[in-house]
């Protein structure tokens, strides 16, 4: 079964089963993908089609990592951090307004990605905050529809200081969680062969 709509003076047809597809995987009632509803309501079909793309295909390489990564053998000399996220506000579902969250902490190790579910402090609300260990690089708040972001819209490489702890202040991020001026914390718990030069990204 088949739709036709009007926009831009143009009408479209549609596959009732691809509205239904996209709604299952995006969830059309509330925030699909951690976006505004208003927001979504705004796009296109094509813009739709190009999320669920890009959704669809993150979700494919993260199974096969996660594959990887649980055939993967954690000794005790594995390289590990670990990471104290706090203060600022983040988005909630659903997604309407920031809200501020409890202190959370995770430990990640080297070739691993993990998650943590930060609650919000005035409420039962939480939304899942992911964190890779990938080489020397530590990602942070990954993205469900941007591929450049698919392991972390944040990007901290390892620096030597890290073996003491090291914070990060006034940290924003644009990933799925959306971490605005947060405090963000890295100890390295064992450290890893080698270290690159310090540096944080956004991109």
């Amino acid at each position: 079964m088949s739709i036709r709509f009007l926009k831009y003076g143009i009408y479209f047809s549609l596959n009732l089963s691809g509205v239904l597809a996209i709604c299952v995987i995006a969830g059309c009632s509330g925030a699909p993908y951690g976006m505004p509803a208003q927001e979504w309501a705004s796009l296109s079909m094509p813009e739709i089609q190009e999320l669920q793309e890009n959704y669809q295909r993150i979700k494919d390489l993260r199974q096969e990592e996660k594959s990887w990564q649980e055939r993967s053998k954690i000794t005790s000399t594995t390289p590990k951090i670990e990471l104290k996220i706090e203060g600022g506000t983040v988005k909630m579902p659903p997604f309407v307004k920031r809200v501020e969250y409890k202190p959370a902490k995770l430990v990640v190790y080297q070739g691993h990605c993990r998650s943590v579910k930060l609650q919000e402090k005035k409420g039962k609300k939480k939304i899942e905050l992911e964190a890779c260990y990938l080489g020397d690089i530590v990602y942070l708040d990954s993205s469900k529809t941007d591929y450049q972001w698919r392991h972390g819209s944040l990007r901290f490489y390892y620096v030597p200081i890290w073996l003491s702890g090291f914070t990060y202040n006034n940290i924003n991020s644009q990933g799925y969680v959306g971490l605005n001026d947060a405090t963000i914390n890295i100890k390295v718990l064992v450290p890893p062969p080698t270290a690159v030069t310090p540096s944080v990204s956004h991109d």
